[in-house]
């Protein structure tokens, strides 16, 4: 499972890129995402989660808010246009002294990622 470490007041888009599941002219079709608090279980979607939406063949999520210490669990189910069912997890850690980093294995290709420049007006920098 990825792993994002973000502080409390930040806000900001990530992607479920389900690209590499998908074959040629398969489409996300439909999809579900759920967030849990780690900690007690109680559904944070409305907390944690401002907006998502289907960025074909991703999944846009704009993460939000939390409370240091915490730890949610979102979790992206889709339905492809050809009946297939893909599902991917993803840690976020609220802690307001992070290192953002994503955690994973050399071999494996992280499945979140982060783009700010799909979120940019026109002439902005980063």
């Amino acid at each position: 499972m990825d792993q994002i470490s973000k502080r409390s007041n930040e806000k900001f888009p990530i992607y479920a890129n389900f690209q590499s599941a998908l074959a040629d002219s398969e489409l996300i079709a439909s999809y579900t995402l759920t967030c849990v608090n780690i900690l007690n279980g109680a559904n944070t979607k409305a907390t944690i989660v401002n907006t998502d939406l289907n960025d074909n063949p991703k999944v846009k999520i704009v993460i939000q808010a939390g409370t240091k210490g915490d730890q949610h669990k979102i979790t992206v189910k889709v339905i492809t246009s050809f009946s297939q069912i893909y599902e991917k997890d993803l840690l976020i850690v609220v802690n307001d002294d992070p290192v953002f980093e994503f955690t994973k294995q050399p071999s494996e290709e992280p499945s979140f990622s982060l783009d700010f420049t799909n979120d940019m007006e026109s002439g902005d920098a980063i």
